[in-house]
């Protein structure tokens, strides 16, 4: 900016100073075109914002404002790079200093119009306010107030100016333009069968690898809170897929659309991220020519619900279906990843023959959370843990588990959600008490203990993914609870393996070599092999326990283990395990 220009507080997005690390700032590449000098470029003290009395500021100031000097709409680009067209803002004159070329991004979010910082490299980066907060990476983190970003070798002071009523004004229109600029600028793919220029836009998608994704038939398969998915086709290969498209309007603004693409971005990189074999993968992300017309997530075609599969499959299979789950669960933990909405609909069903594979889908509310503290209010709600109706709110990944637990009681026992007149939120302990245990003793004998387990009341208790798990593998060659199995009655398997049998036989393994790993995937890649006897190695698609013991195993679809735990069944629990694994007592009392 010129020097003697005066700044428009309806165009600032962020003003950066107290530089530390970083003395010669302006001197990088092409910083000094952000320069900001109080006593020339500003009126008054408005450009101080929310700062308190006691902060002291010191130059060099840099002012980010809307739609001037930065390479993409997508946002400033701050790191090491000195070439202005990578990184818009150099601060620091190499990597060797900890900070990436491209360390982190400052935009604007669509909903709020406030700042927002995102960390694009695997480098900490911290931001101090009135508590300090870590970034993480590829997730957006809004500016509060003014704070301080802490990149390591380099930080600074970063805050909004203060508007007047009619500059507030101005710069909301000047956001929602940028957001337009955002959503202009994603690349879109040009038709490559020409023909389908004659389909209505609403119903064709162009993707990758010269994709076209067309509607069949009726459009919409399922509808689920915040999207339809729609079975289309690739008419350039003939295959099928599903199309996730949130529901949109065309008269929603640029931040609407934004949003709404932002939010399927995000539950697109966590399906990508994970890759699990009872994950629903996703294929492509595909936006319209129109911004007005929703994007929309190609995924795998699986059109049955376990909700709707569920009176078809016999006990084994319902055992299947809770193994597979949990794998899906204890991979998604392992990986940060909280779901938020289990349930019945939101596990796919595929029938093969003989073969069953449950896959874990919508992703919707899922969250990254390294912290592994949220608190907010979502799902689906009658699946909600208890800790989501307290005030204060404040929750972990084991909310999943709560809703697993009422799965199994909705594969196991006669108890329906839609027809549950007695279950209150605020009142889980009478319910828990007059309809889930006299419900779980209704369940196999040796599924209610885990049942029981992932309905605790102290989430630090309740069974996590991993636990149960191995709860279903140790108990999977137990004679087919089929022939005695009733729904509504109180059959249950009386004869089972014994699990000291497991442990005879694992604890002649090498100890070492098969010690359980303090962060464990769920990779089938990385699964530790286990050879019984020469040439003769434990299978992918099945448990290690059935293998031992060479029975048949409940399942013929590919379930990862856990790399180096799988032999590890009298590992010690860690809090979930306190107190009496078959009972829930902490409700009645």
């Amino acid at each position: 900016m010129a020097s003697t220009d005066v700044v428009d507080n309806a165009k600032v997005v962020l003003i950066l100073g107290n530089f530390v690390g970083a003395d010669d700032i302006l001197s990088w590449s092409d910083n000094a075109r952000f320069q900001f000098n109080p006593s020339t470029n500003a009126t008054g003290t408005s450009w101080k914002g929310e700062q308190s009395d006691e902060q002291e500021l010191k130059q060099p100031f840099l002012c980010l404002r809307i739609g001037e000097n930065l390479f993409s709409p997508a946002g400033w680009v701050l790191g090491s790079h000195d070439d202005s067209d990578i990184c818009d803002i150099q601060i620091a004159t190499t990597n060797q200093t900890g900070i990436s070329r491209q360390a982190c991004r400052i935009d604007i979010s669509p909903q709020t119009h406030r700042p927002r910082v995102t960390r694009l490299s695997d480098r900490r980066i911290r931001i101090h306010g009135r508590t300090t907060i870590p970034l993480k990476q590829g997730l957006p983190q809004e500016l509060i107030g003014p704070m301080t970003i802490d990149l390591g070798a380099v930080t600074f002071r970063a805050w909004v100016p203060a508007r007047t009523a009619t500059e507030a004004a101005q710069y909301k229109e000047r956001a929602r333009s940028y957001s337009k600029d955002i959503m202009g600028s994603l690349p879109k793919r040009l038709p490559s069968i020409l023909s389908y220029n004659e389909t209505s836009a609403e119903y064709v998608r162009y993707g990758t690898n010269n994709a076209v994704y067309v509607v069949e038939g009726s459009g919409i398969q399922g509808k689920g809170a915040h999207a339809s998915v729609m079975k289309v086709k690739n008419v350039s290969t003939g295959e099928f897929f599903g199309a996730k498209e949130p529901y949109y309007k065309t008269s929603d603004n640029a931040d609407t659309a934004r949003k709404r693409f932002e939010a399927l971005r995000a539950e697109y990189d966590h399906i990508k991220r994970l890759d699990h074999p009872h994950i629903v993968k996703a294929f492509d992300l595909v936006v319209a020519e129109d911004i007005t017309l929703s994007p929309w997530m190609i995924v795998e075609y699986i059109p049955l619900t376990l909700s709707e599969a569920l009176p078809g499959l016999d006990t084994s299979q319902r055992l299947i279906a809770m193994t597979h789950l949990s794998s899906a669960l204890a991979h998604m933990h392992t990986s940060g990843v909280t779901h938020r909405d289990i349930k019945l609909d939101n596990a796919l069903v595929i029938k093969r023959q003989r073969e069953l594979i449950i896959k874990l889908a919508d992703f919707g509310t899922s969250k990254q959370n390294e912290s592994a503290k949220m608190d907010t209010f979502t799902g689906t709600e009658i699946y909600m843990a208890p800790e989501l109706f307290n005030k204060p709110r404040l929750y972990t990944n084991k909310i999943d588990m709560w809703a697993l637990g009422l799965i199994g009681m909705q594969l196991f026992t006669n108890w329906e959600p839609e027809t549950d007149e007695q279950w209150d939120p605020d009142d889980f302990r009478t319910w828990v008490c007059n309809v889930a245990l006299p419900e779980i003793a209704r369940a196999p004998e040796f599924l209610q203990p885990m049942i029981k387990g992932l309905l605790r009341k102290s989430p630090v208790r309740r069974w996590s993914a991993w636990k149960c798990l191995k709860w279903l593998w140790r108990h999977e060659a137990t004679d087919s609870p089929d022939e005695t199995f009733k729904s509504g009655t109180d059959t249950t398997i009386n004869r089972k393996r014994p699990a000291s049998r497991d442990l005879q036989l694992l604890q002649g393994a090498d100890d070492d070599r098969h010690r359980r790993s303090p962060n464990p995937t769920l990779s089938p890649t990385r699964v530790q092999v286990f050879v019984l006897q020469e040439d003769k190695s434990l299978p992918d698609t099945t448990s290690p326990s059935s293998r031992l013991l060479d029975v048949p195993v409940p399942s013929t679809a590919s379930t990862p283990r856990i790399d180096d735990t799988t032999l590890d069944l009298n590992q010690q629990e860690d809090d979930e395990s306190s107190g009496a694994d078959t009972d829930l007592e902490e409700w009645q009392y």
